[in-house]
């Protein structure tokens, strides 16, 4: 059984300051598959170039990293064939 337990988007920014986190929503798809959709952060504090997801396997301590051009119109990425994992 798929379960999130949590997840966080981060935001590379060519500034010192960081940016504030981005809203963010979920929604499951089916066992193993979910849909994270975003939105920037505001204020962005700079440029934004990208969106860094990470999932974790709990049970295998396995690491997976995708990224995502924050100049992309569409703000959302599926995750799939998931199980025990945390998004961070």
């Amino acid at each position: 059984m798929f379960q999130l337990y949590g997840y966080s988007i981060f935001n590379i920014s060519p500034i010192h300051t960081a940016p504030t986190s981005p809203e963010a929503t979920s929604s499951v798809l089916n066992d193993g598959s979910f849909r994270i959709t975003w939105s920037p952060p505001s204020p962005a504090n700079g440029v934004l170039t990208q969106y860094y997801i990470v999932v974790y396997n709990t049970r295998t301590g396995y690491r997976q990293t995708f990224t995502k051009r924050a100049d992309d119109s569409d703000l959302t990425i599926t995750l799939d064939n998931l199980s025990e994992c945390i998004v961070t």
